[in-house]
């Protein structure tokens, strides 16, 4: 994934950027619904880019780590823990992505107060 401030980009597969398409008009009214007050990634922009005949898709999502706090660890939640421990190599580098179950191993919490806890729960 590419990282900025305002903005993460990342690779997907055929298949997933199939099912998004499928789903992008449902998507789209859904957070013009809510106004943007939503927990699902908001996307920014899809471009599919060819190197050498190979296809690549790239997905431009607003990044919710926009701040100016260090982040020490950082997590792919997904909710589930089917297949979802980061690997070896996804540990090593200067900016390692843990998953779900490094979340429960490592007993992390969030911490929320309750003004932002009863804007979270109304959006589920």
């Amino acid at each position: 994934a590419v990282v900025s401030t305002q903005s993460t980009g990342k690779l997907f597969h055929t298949e997933e950027v199939e099912l998004m398409l499928s789903k992008l008009s449902e998507y789209y009214a859904y957070v013009v619904e809510k106004d943007g007050q939503t927990l699902l990634p908001q996307y920014l922009s899809m471009y599919k880019i060819t190197v050498s005949g190979v296809e690549y898709h790239m997905i431009v999502m607003k990044n919710i780590f926009s701040t100016s706090l260090k982040i020490h660890k950082k997590y792919d939640l997904k909710g589930s823990t089917v297949d979802r421990e980061a690997s070896e190599k996804e540990k090593t580098g200067p900016h390692p992505t843990y998953k779900d179950k490094d979340f429960i191993k490592d007993e992390m919490r969030i911490k929320v107060g309750e003004e932002k806890r009863a804007e979270i729960m109304g959006m589920l």
